[in-house]
């Protein structure tokens, strides 16, 4: 069985800028998709708007 030892400040400084960086990327990632289907909603209105004067 592993001795398991308290880990140091630099061990817990990584983890923490590893977590962080984990959630602002899913943050932008979650942004992103957002604005992926605004566009993509934007422009189903605009083809609608293009044909409905035809």
């Amino acid at each position: 069985m592993p001795f398991y030892t308290e880990p140091t400040e630099a061990e817990c400084f990584e983890a923490e800028q590893e977590l962080l960086f984990d959630v602002r990327f899913r943050q932008m990632d979650r942004e992103i998709r957002k604005m992926m289907e605004e566009d993509k909603l934007k422009s189903a209105k605009n083809t609608e708007q293009q044909v409905q004067p035809d």
